[in-house]
């Protein structure tokens, strides 16, 4: 029972993860201008990256061993979260108005100013 419980408790870390990247990413305008499955891409690609860094790093730590299944489990909590995100915004209508550059973290105006610099 703890080594299923312990690989769910993964899953939804890395879902959260994926999560919150997604959610700070959305606050560039350059990505949050671009297609939204891009943006879903790019934080998923970076929560599977940490997975991979992670277990690299068990590598060099004595009693512990880093394997390419935890990598695996740990990428698919990323999907979970990434999919609930892509969802998300596909039930509130977001992501038309989240690929035109409207909506979360910057106003229209602070974009407008950032150009200009």
């Amino acid at each position: 029972m703890q080594f299923p419980l312990r690989k769910l408790a993964h899953m939804t870390e890395y879902a959260c993860l994926a999560l919150l990247l997604t959610w700070h990413l959305l606050t560039y305008p350059g990505l949050r201008r671009g297609p939204f499955g891009r943006l879903l891409a790019l934080a998923f690609g970076l929560a599977v990256l940490y997975a991979a860094t992670d277990e690299f790093h068990q590598l060099f730590v004595p009693g512990r061993s880093g394997q390419l299944k935890d990598v695996c489990i740990d990428g698919a909590g990323a999907l979970l979260g990434v999919l609930f995100c892509h969802v998300a915004a596909a039930v509130t209508g977001k992501r038309k108005a989240l690929s035109a550059g409207d909506g979360i973290g910057i106003s229209t105006e602070e974009d407008k100013k950032h150009q200009e610099f």
